[in-house]
């Protein structure tokens, strides 16, 4: 997917556009940036910063701040932390699955329960 599709003149301009569809709907509205980033426009004017990921097959929600706290650039910067930190957990988890995999097997073979 592509990054970075905003600018900060391009951002202030979709959350007015937002905001105002947000209020007249009712509803949150979605402002994209690419790589799942994206910007969730409340009706009451709020906006939160949001990273999409999937986890176990889920799509989950990780909250990164609120507008204008948290800016286009430090939100870009946080997103690319959290995406680095999830590769990270989930090559240890990784390895952790296939390890103990690996050692159910050999008890298995060996004809020992696991763990002992």
């Amino acid at each position: 997917m592509a990054r970075e599709l905003l600018t900060s003149k391009g951002l202030e301009a979709a959350l007015k556009r937002a905001q105002a569809d947000a209020a007249a709907r009712q509803t949150r509205a979605k402002i994209r940036d690419g790589d799942n980033l994206i910007l969730i426009v409340r009706p009451n004017g709020g906006a939160s910063w949001v990273l999409q990921y999937r986890a176990g097959g889920k799509r989950l929600p990780l909250t990164l701040g609120a507008w204008p706290d948290v800016s286009l650039k430090l939100a870009r910067e946080l997103a690319d932390r959290a995406r680095q930190a999830a590769a990270l957990r989930w090559r240890r988890r990784s390895a952790w699955v296939r390890l103990r995999w690996l050692c159910e097997w050999c008890a298995a073979w060996r004809g020992s329960p696991w763990p002992p």
